[in-house]
C-alpha cells in the first residue's frame, strides 16, 4: 500500500462517517431478531389470552364436564324432588321425595323416602329401597306402605276401618305381606317359570343389556370422542342467586342442542360397545333375524323428537329454570330444575353428584323373599 494511502472510512453526504458493511449487517440482524422476539412474545401473550378464554369458555367447560361424567366409574346422586299444589281443589297438597343413590350404573343401590301431604295437612310417609347387583338381579324393599295405604283408604272412605282384622279389603293382606321385607326379582328366573316358550329369548336379551350397561365405563374413551364431535350440551352462565347454591360452584343454564343430540344417538351404533351388544344378541337362541337386522341398522332419531322446548309447549309446561352447578374439577356437581305444570302446581328438583373412580359396591340383601311369593298371592285373588 502506498505510504500516503490511508484506511479511511467513507463519509455519508452529511459528513457523518459510514459504518463498515459487516457492522451494518450485524446491527440490522439484531434489530430483526428484536422485532421477531417482540412479535413472538406478543403472539404468545395473545395466544395465551385466547387459550385462557377458550379454556374458560362455556363450550370447553361443558365438554370437560361431560367427558368427566362419561369417564367416571360411578357417580352418586342425592337430593330431593318437591311437587307443590297451591290454591287447588286437589286432595294432595305436596309430595316430597328424598333420594340417595350410590351409582347410575350397574351395580347400584338407592333409597327413596316419600312424604305425601294431603289437603287437610295429613302426612303420609313411605320408603323404597332398591339394589341391582352385577348379575342384574333386582332387590327392593317397601317400608310404611301398609300404614300409608290404610290412611289413604280411610280418608277416601271414613267408614273404612284402620284395623286389619276388621276390614274385608282384599288388597291389604298383600300390601301387609310386601311391607318391611326385601324382595328379589330375577328376570331370567321369572321368564323360565311363567313364559317357557320365550324364556331364552327375553332372558338372553335382558342379560345382554345388563352386561352392556355394566361394561359401559370400559368404553368411556370412545364415548368421549363421540361426544366431542357432537356436543349437545349447551351452557350459559347463570348469574342469579334465586335458589340454594353450593359455594365454590359455577352455575350455568342448561339447554340441549337437538341436532347435535340426534347426531350423537345416530352415531352410537358405530361404537364398539353397541357392536358388542349386537354380537351378544346374535348368539341368543330363537332371536328373530328381523330383530337383529333392526339392531344393526336402527331407525334414525330426528332432532325434532328431542327438542325439549317444543315438547314443553306441546304438554303446556313452563320450564322456569334448568341449571347445572359445575365444581372446580369441572364435574357436574349440582342439578337444579324448576318446572310449572300450571299456575298453581310447581315442581323443583335439586340433586347433588359425587364422582368416583371405583365402581359402586353393592351386596345382595340377606334373607330376601322371592317375588314369586307375591305373584302366587295375586293369582289366588
Amino acid at each position: 500500500m502506498p505510504e500516503n494511502e490511508q484506511n479511511i472510512t467513507p463519509n455519508a453526504p452529511n459528513g457523518v462517517p459510514l459504518e463498515p458493511a459487516a457492522k451494518q449487517s450485524a446491527k440490522k440482524s439484531r434489530i430483526v431478531l428484536l422485532i421477531v422476539a417482540i412479535l413472538v412474545l406478543v403472539g404468545g401473550i395473545i395466544g395465551l389470552v385466547f387459550f385462557v378464554q377458550w379454556y374458560n369458555s362455556p363450550e370447553k367447560i361443558s365438554l370437560d364436564a361431560v367427558s368427566n361424567l362419561i369417564k367416571a366409574k360411578s357417580f352418586a346422586a342425592s337430593g330431593s324432588i318437591n311437587i307443590k299444589a297451591k290454591d287447588t281443589d286437589l286432595p294432595v297438597k305436596a309430595l316430597k321425595l328424598d333420594i340417595n343413590n350410590n351409582s347410575s350404573y350397574i351395580p347400584n343401590q338407592s333409597d327413596i323416602k316419600a312424604e305425601l301431604t294431603l289437603a287437610d295437612n295429613t302426612k303420609i310417609t313411605a320408603a323404597v329401597g332398591e339394589a341391582v347387583t352385577r348379575d342384574g338381579v333386582i332387590y327392593f324393599k317397601l317400608s310404611g306402605v301398609k300404614t300409608a295405604y290404610q290412611k289413604i283408604m280411610h280418608l277416601l272412605d271414613p267408614a273404612t276401618s284402620m284395623d286389619e282384622a276388621k276390614t274385608d279389603d282384599q288388597f291389604l293382606p298383600i300390601i301387609a305381606k310386601i311391607d318391611q321385607k326385601w324382595w328379589k326379582v330375577s328376570i331370567p328366573e321369572l321368564m323360565k317359570k311363567y313364559d317357557k316358550t320365550n324364556a331364552k329369548l327375553y332372558s338372553g336379551m335382558y342379560q345382554c343389556t345388563v352386561d352392556t350397561l355394566a361394561d359401559i365405563t370400559n368404553h368411556s374413551g370412545e364415548l368421549v370422542s363421540l361426544y366431542s364431535k357432537h356436543q349437545f350440551v349447551k351452557i350459559t352462565p347463570y348469574q342469579k342467586q334465586d335458589f340454594q347454591q353450593v359455594p365454590g360452584h359455577n352455575y350455568y343454564e342448561y339447554k340441549q342442542k337437538p341436532e347435535a343430540m340426534a347426531a350423537f344417538i345416530n352415531a352410537v351404533p358405530d361404537t364398539n360397545i353397541y357392536k358388542n351388544f349386537v354380537a351378544c344378541v346374535e348368539k341368543i337362541d330363537q332371536m328373530p333375524k328381523s330383530t337383529i337386522k333392526d339392531l344393526k341398522k336402527p331407525a334414525k332419531v330426528k332432532a325434532k323428537d328431542l327438542d325439549i322446548d317444543e315438547k314443553t309447549k306441546e304438554y303446556n309446561l313452563s320450564r322456569v329454570k334448568n341449571v347445572l352447578g359445575i365444581d372446580k374439577g369441572r364435574n357436574f356437581a349440582h342439578f337444579y330444575n324448576e318446572t310449572k305444570y300450571s299456575e298453581n302446581i310447581k315442581a323443583t328438583t335439586s340433586l347433588h353428584f359425587v364422582y368416583s373412580n371405583q365402581p359402586a359396591q353393592v351386596e345382595a340383601p340377606k334373607n330376601a323373599h322371592d317375588i314369586d311369593e307375591l305373584i302366587s298371592k295375586f293369582m289366588e285373588m
